[in-house]
């Protein structure tokens, strides 16, 4: 990895051309790799980085990586912990959290969780992994009748 580390891997959402940016970096370097053209993303990052050559490249390289690994939206307004917990499908965390850090009560804080869960499903609703935020049951009781059907077979052999 070249010397000059990404800040961090939240994305953001440029209101104006609707385009995701990885934060700390640069929008025209993020354009240059999302529009493929390599050569000019390594001349600026040699620029605007005071990198040489290879370290351009692999900087860029990984560049390119992180902004596909990531694709989160945060909202301005709410703590990106908060939101991650949320993401993540983890929302008694996130509860707790917003109690520990707004000094809210249980039911205040049940309701602004699910307000900001809310925002984050309508406006940025790619930033959600397929099935987050839901309770599993469907798949224990999809694993309990296997098993059990399993069993059945057995016995019945």
């Amino acid at each position: 990895m070249p010397n000059r580390p990404f800040p961090d891997k939240h994305m953001t959402i440029d209101r104006n051309s609707g385009r995701r940016y990885l934060d700390g970096v640069s929008h025209e370097l993020q354009d240059l790799v999302r529009a493929g053209q390599k050569i000019a993303a390594f001349k600026l990052a040699r620029e605007t980085l005071g990198l040489g050559l290879k370290e351009a490249e692999k900087w860029v390289e990984e560049l390119e990586v992180r902004m596909q690994e990531d694709t989160r939206c945060y909202l301005d307004d709410v703590p990106h912990e908060l939101q991650d917990l949320i993401y993540a499908g983890q929302k008694i965390a996130a509860i707790k959290l917003a109690r520990e850090k707004m000094g809210w009560g249980l039911k205040e804080a049940k309701e602004q969780v699910e307000k900001v869960e809310a925002r984050l499903r309508e406006q940025y609703p790619e930033s959600f992994a397929a099935g987050a935020g839901k309770s599993g049951c469907s798949t224990a009781l999809v694993l309990v009748g296997v098993l059990v059907g399993c069993g059945i077979y057995l016995l019945a052999r």
